[in-house]
This record gives structure tokens, C-alpha cells and sequence, in this order.
């Protein structure tokens, strides 16, 4: 069996297993809510987070064979699954355990990882298309980085129902939100950039990558909005991210085995 089905089949596996075992966890006396409300968020974060890192560890798994300008790009690429995974999780861990005041929510660490980990993905695919020929005004992170700052600044003053967050961490959430989805669609739009300037024996591993982006885009958008509209983290539209974040991880994943299969054919 080949390197890549091999880490697609144990990613999988662990990935269902650690979600099963979620499942299992007793519900805090303090939580509200039903059961399901409680275990739904955790477990699907946990399954999207098992299968960014078999994601990452299948892009980390073809730097052999690549020269080192090329390796650097997948490294980005790989280090930027992983603090999503990572920033994702710790979200559905605090609201669970409603930690929101804890030290570490307080004093920023909570935005740190999607503050990163987005700029991280399309400084990888920058640095790809710069490889590869691929001129866009999209790689010019001179220009990109800024405006997206820029709009990130303008989303913060958006109109939005009451809630009891105050008012600074609202905003800050906000701002990081639209700040990563400009970042992830800049990335996701440079990625079909660079396929239309790469070997067609890497055609099928870009189109597989860019699904990923364009999911995440999906995903933060919808997260937006749904901010600015509501207070509930249970209601519909909260499941359908959670889902929607699986799908993401999935899509990742098939993304790693794509470009592992650039390296076994």
C-alpha cells in the first residue's frame, strides 16, 4: 500500500476515533444546553483537527523529493493546517468548559493562532506562485496585507446584535474573522493562479488544494455574518459550521494525498 493511502487510512481512523471518544466526556453540571449541543461542537472540532495534521504530515512527507525553495513553501503550507486545526479546537474547548474569561482569552491568546495562521497560508502560496512564474496582483503582499488589515479595521465598526461580550473582544473577533477569510480567498484565488502556471503533472494536487481555501473562505464568511446576526452557538447555522469544518478537514486531507501521489506516479 502506498505512503499516501497509508496516512489517508490512519488519519481517518484516529480522526473517528478521537470523536467517538469525545462523545463520551460527561457534561458539565454548569452546561445549558442538550447533550448533543455539548458533544457535537467538541467532537467535530476534534475529528477536523486529526485530519489537518495527517494533512500536514502528508505535505511534510513529499519535501524529499523537492529543492529547498520548493520545500519552504510546503512547510508554510503545512505549519498553517496545523495552527487552524489548533486555534479551531482550543474555540470549541473554551466555549465548552466557558472559559471566555480565563487568562488566556483575556489577554489575547485566543486570536493568536487565526491571527497567524492565515497570514502563514498565503505567504506559502506566494512564495509558490513566485516559484512557479505566476504573476497576480494577489501575490503582492505589499498590497494584499494591508487591505485586508484595512477591512479588517472597517468590519470591527459593522452593526451587530447585542451580546454580553464586550464591546473591544467583539470587535477584535470580528476583525480577526474577515481578516483570515480576506487572507484565505487572496490564498485560494493564487492557488488556481498557480495551477494554470504548473506542470500539468501537478494539475490534479492544485485543484485538490484549492478546494480546501475556498471551503475555509466559505466557512469564515458564514461564521461573520452569523456573529453579527445572532448570539446562539447551538442553533443551526453553528451545526452547519461545525460540519462544514469537517468537510474543510477532509478536503485538506485529500489535498495532502493529492500532491503525496505527485511524488508516487
Amino acid at each position: 500500500m502506498k505512503q499516501g493511502r497509508i496516512i489517508a487510512i490512519c488519519t481517518l481512523v484516529v480522526a473517528l476515533s478521537a470523536g467517538a471518544i469525545i462523545t463520551q466526556i460527561p457534561v458539565p453540571a454548569a452546561w445549558q444546553g442538550s447533550t448533543a449541543a455539548f458533544h457535537l461542537p467538541l467532537a467535530g472540532y476534534t475529528i477536523m483537527a486529526c485530519l489537518h495534521v495527517g494533512a500536514a504530515v502528508s505535505f511534510l512527507t513529499t519535501l524529499g523529493v523537492y529543492k529547498a525553495q520548493l520545500r519552504r513553501a510546503y512547510l508554510a503550507i503545512a505549519a498553517g493546517i496545523v495552527v487552524i486545526a489548533v486555534g479551531t479546537l482550543q474555540v470549541s474547548i473554551i466555549g465548552d468548559l466557558n472559559a471566555w474569561h480565563s487568562a488566556w482569552v483575556v489577554r489575547g491568546g485566543l486570536i493568536l493562532p487565526f491571527l497567524c495562521s492565515s497570514l502563514i497560508l498565503y505567504l506559502g502560496i506566494r512564495y509558490f506562485a513566485q516559484l512557479v512564474g505566476a504573476k497576480s496582483i494577489l501575490s503582492r503582499a505589499m498590497l494584499i496585507v494591508p487591505v485586508a488589515m484595512i477591512m479588517s479595521i472597517a468590519a470591527t465598526f459593522l452593526p451587530h446584535v447585542a451580546t454580553t461580550v464586550p464591546e473591544i473582544g467583539f470587535a477584535i473577533g470580528n476583525g480577526i474573522t474577515a481578516w483570515s477569510g480576506l487572507l484565505i480567498l487572496a490564498a485560494a484565488m493564487l492557488v488556481l493562479d498557480v495551477k494554470q502556471h504548473i506542470g500539468v503533472h501537478y494539475t490534479h494536487a492544485m485543484t485538490a488544494l484549492s478546494l480546501p481555501f475556498f471551503t475555509s473562505f466559505i466557512i469564515l464568511a458564514v461564521q461573520f455574518v452569523h456573529t453579527l446576526t445572532s448570539t446562539s452557538t447551538t442553533d443551526l447555522t453553528s451545526s452547519l459550521i461545525t460540519i462544514m469544518a469537517i468537510v474543510s478537514g477532509i478536503l485538506w486531507l485529500r489535498a495532502g494525498y493529492a500532491f503525496v501521489q505527485t511524488r508516487e506516479y
